[in-house]
């Protein structure tokens, strides 16, 4: 009988052993092969697409350029976008005035936003598609970023402004490139990180030093904005660009930590997003008004952060206007985008897997696993590339 009741034990150990371990093996499998060997694969193809498309189109039409390019760099971000709004059945907020709707998406936008999270980038992708920007996004970046295979390729292509931390160089670099941008066929949008870097607690004392050596407002939630590039993108902007969007992003504090490991892992992580709108026009055009403009604008996102991480709401405790909540429904073309990569990529490399197999060809079968193993210690590497020295102390210099 005890042997009965051990082997009874026994049996609903291995059967709960599986029950948690074989979920956990699929996700994984699904978090470090699938996903990566999808997107780099897709973003292979895209960034292939812009070559031929940057070397015989581009020298002769750039409008036509930047109109096919739009559809090429669209569905290799919804590929992203797919995950926050469906894998993981995440939430995203938008929190602005009615009278907004008559302009935005519908406009050349600079884009002022907080980069506090991981994520933040990849879940703005959200608000973009909602918008109807996302194939017409642009940023400022790091130069050695277009190095990076294929996703800096892409960012190249997608003509995103690489910035190489020397002012000098960075303001002929800013007013040549912003001038390109104004002049896109469709609405486009340009983000501004003036943080410079992703706040962490470690750059925000490094902030907080350098705020007080210089006389400069003091951020909580916040590093201290940077205000040349700033100044110099409005100077070759005016006139071109209809406004300043102000974007403040906030997770609960209380929920899931934002990362991408826990997105891909299939966590719940709502987002949510304040937006206001400032026509170009009512912004200071001397460097020192345009610079405190930018100050005073990081001093009202710090208090709506402050108000949201306190009550829950952006308004609460901030003397902001008060905004509409509006939830931003999942989009069925994400989907239908990312199933079509899957169905070019997975499903006919599982086909040539097993045709491989069968036929014991070893040699091409290697070849394949090694190339999905590179794609996998490529996404691998980037979901845990973390900055250990503050390079916001360094630049403040």
């Amino acid at each position: 009988m005890a042997e009965q009741t051990r082997l009874v034990t026994a049996q609903e150990n291995i059967k709960f052993a599986t029950n948690m371990v074989m979920p956990e093996i699929l996700r994984y499998m699904f978090m470090y092969l699938i996903i990566p060997i999808t997107y780099l694969g897709s973003t292979l193809i895209v960034v292939s697409l812009q070559a031929i498309l940057y070397i015989s189109v581009k020298p002769f039409s750039k409008y036509v350029y930047r109109k096919i390019n739009y559809y090429l760099c669209y569905a290799n971000y919804a590929h992203l976008c797919f995950y926050f709004s469906w894998y993981n059945d995440s939430d995203c907020y938008v929190y602005m005035n009615k009278n907004i709707d008559n302009y935005i998406g519908k406009e050349h936008a600079y884009i002022i936003y907080n980069h506090r999270y991981e994520i933040d980038w990849c879940i703005v992708g959200n608000i973009l598609n909602h918008f109807h920007c996302l194939g017409n996004c642009k940023g400022y970046l790091k130069n050695v970023l277009k190095y990076f295979p294929l996703i800096g390729w892409n960012c190249f292509f997608a003509e995103n402004i690489f910035l190489q931390r020397s002012f000098d160089k960075d303001r002929r670099i800013i007013n040549k490139q912003v001038r390109e941008l104004v002049n896109y066929p469709d609405p486009m949008w340009l983000f501004l990180c003036p943080e410079g870097t992703r706040f962490t607690p470690d750059k925000h004392r490094y902030s907080l030093q350098y705020a007080r050596e210089k006389g400069l407002p003091e951020f909580k939630h916040h590093l201290t904005p940077r205000t040349k590039g700033f100044v110099t993108s409005l100077a070759v902007m005016k006139g071109k660009m209809g406004a300043i969007y102000d974007i403040t992003l906030t997770f609960d504090p209380q929920a899931v930590e934002p990362t991408f490991l826990n997105m891909l892992r299939g966590h719940k992580i709502d987002a949510h997003f304040y937006i206001k709108r400032i026509p170009l026009e009512t912004v200071p055009e001397d460097e020192q008004g345009a610079s405190q403009f930018l100050y005073d604008l990081f001093e009202e996102k710090d208090k709506l952060q402050e108000s949201f991480f306190n009550t829950g709401k952006y308004c609460s405790e901030s003397d902001t206007e008060r905004a509409e909540k509006i939830k931003i429904s999942p989009c069925y073309k994400l989907a239908i985008i990312t199933a079509m990569w899957y169905s070019l990529i997975i499903v006919p490399l599982i086909y040539y897997i097993v045709k491989l197999l069968l036929t014991a060809n070893m040699y091409s079968l290697s070849i394949i696993l090694g190339v999905i193993l590179l794609f996998s210690l490529m996404f691998s590497t980037m979901l845990r590339m973390n900055v250990k020295k503050s390079s916001y102390a360094i630049a403040s210099k």
